[in-house]
This record gives structure tokens, C-alpha cells and sequence, in this order.
């Protein structure tokens, strides 16, 4: 993915899974995302996306300037080849793959271009020098300090992941909704989630489980749930209604609304 930046035409590449193209066995599912959403009223500003595979993620959005990592003792990364070992770091609440750390080696700062996160304290990242003794550093991207969902789990997601939009009252009070097939070769179960926009803790789910669906609505691939005044459509195929096709429905399935007040 790309984040354009208007004032000097930069583009600066960032990768929206954690682990880039982590199913090797699909090439279309690759870091494959379905749309984006951005809450102007936040403070901080977040950017949301919900990869195929992965969880709910929110990413503050930044002004690419360096960010110091707090903690005593100082965190520390040392590198051997593309991997990076951190001390006392806590990477995967700090950077995603695109995110640059800056390490104060001498005579000039070595910079890291994050590929991957695989947890705390290790990672991924483009480099032309080695370093091999613990150094600080900054770290620093337009896209910062990820927050990801507790629920449903992300291997609960099915293909293409997940769609995204935030609706707030009159700029207080957001939240971030999510429509997925969960838990289900697609077409599956459709699921509709509501998160606190700044924390993404889970408000509100359509299903009791919210880790698979049971068969309320079909979820189109690539379509987006519609909030208006409080109520929620989901567009839909293939709906029951207490076990039967609606009226004048072909025994084949039909398209339908599923609303939510």
C-alpha cells in the first residue's frame, strides 16, 4: 500500500499485514485489504484497515518526524542479516513494515527500513550496515503506533478481510464498525462488529460468539456496511428469515438487507 503525501509528492510505501504475504499459497490474498477509514475527530488521528487473515488494525497517523522509544533501560536493537533483536523494545505497539529505525551508530546513523514484525522484541529490515552491539534508536514513519482488535482473532477472518468505516455523534463518541465473514471458507456467515474508535475494544457484535457466524446474512466480498441515525444495513445475499427464502425469492438466493438498530 501507499500513503501519498500532497506537500512534495512523496509516496511512502507501508505493508498492511504484520507479516507480509503471509499466505504464499494465494497469490491474490496477498496483504490484501478491502477499504480504508479515517476519524478526523480523533485525538490521535487514526488511519483503519482490516487485512484478509489479520486483525482490526488502527494506525495513528504521523507527521514522519523521529519518535524516541521511552523505557529504562534505554531499548536497544543490534542486527545480524534482515533480522533485527530488540531489548526492551516493544515493536509490535511501535512500528509496522514500512517504518524506519534510526540507530545511532558512528560515524553516521544507520537507518532500518522495517519489512516485518514478528513480535516485541523481533523484526524484519532493509539495511546496508551491520550492527552488532545493542545501540538506541528512534524510529520514526507517517504510519505509527498500531492498535489491534482482542476479538474476533485475526486466523478468523476470512477472504478479502474485512470492511471498515467510523461514524461518530457530531465528532465525540466514535466508533469503528467492521463487516467480515468469519470463521468460514466465503462465501460465509456474515459478521458486523462495533469497536471504541480509539482503543478498539469491542462494543458490540452481531453474533453471540464473534469468532464464526451462524447464518444470519451472507456477506458480499468487497461490500460496506451503511450507518445512518443510529441503524446499520448490510447488504446481503442468500437471507433467511426463520429458516425460508423471503417472498418471491427463487429457490436459488436472492439479495436482500439486513438492518441492525
Amino acid at each position: 500500500m501507499f500513503l501519498d503525501e500532497p506537500h512534495t509528492g512523496d509516496v511512502f510505501p507501508f505493508i498492511a499485514n504484520l507479516t507480509p504475504c503471509a499466505d504464499l499459497s494465494s497469490s491474490h490474498d496477498c496483504d490484501r485489504i478491502t477499504s480504508l477509514a479515517f476519524y478526523p475527530d480523533g485525538s490521535p488521528n487514526y488511519l483503519y484497515l482490516w487485512p484478509d487473515s489479520e486483525k482490526l488494525t488502527a494506525l495513528q497517523v504521523s507527521d514522519n518526524s523521529a519518535q524516541t522509544p521511552p523505557g529504562s533501560p534505554t531499548p536497544k536493537v543490534q542486527t545480524s542479516g534482515t533480522a533485527v533483536t530488540g531489548t526492551n523494545t516493544h515493536f509490535l505497539s511501535w512500528v509496522i513494515p514500512g517504518d524506519q529505525l534510526v540507530v545511532s551508530t558512528s560515524p553516521t546513523a544507520t537507518t532500518l527500513t522495517v519489512t516485518g514484525v514478528s513480535s516485541d522484541t523481533s523484526l524484519t529490515a532493509y539495511q546496508s550496515t551491520s550492527i552488532g552491539t545493542a545501540t538506541a534508536f528512534t524510529y520514526n514513519g507517517y504510519l505509527i503506533k498500531p492498535l489491534y482488535d482482542t476479538s474476533p482473532n485475526g486466523t478468523a477472518v476470512q477472504y478479502p478481510g474485512g470492511s471498515v468505516l467510523v461514524t461518530s455523534n457530531s465528532g465525540s463518541g466514535g466508533l469503528a464498525w467492521g463487516m467480515a465473514s468469519l470463521g468460514a471458507s466465503p462465501p460465509g456467515g456474515g459478521t458486523v462488529l462495533a469497536y471504541d474508535a480509539g482503543t478498539l475494544a469491542l462494543k458490540w457484535c452481531s453474533n453471540p460468539s464473534c469468532s464464526s457466524s451462524p447464518a444470519t446474512f451472507n456477506a458480499p466480498v468487497f461490500s460496506l456496511p451503511t450507518v445512518v441515525n443510529g441503524n446499520v444495513y448490510i447488504p446481503t445475499f442468500g437471507i433467511t428469515i426463520t429458516g425460508t427464502l423471503p417472498a418471491g425469492c427463487p429457490a436459488s438466493p436472492c439479495s436482500g438487507l439486513v438492518w441492525y438498530h
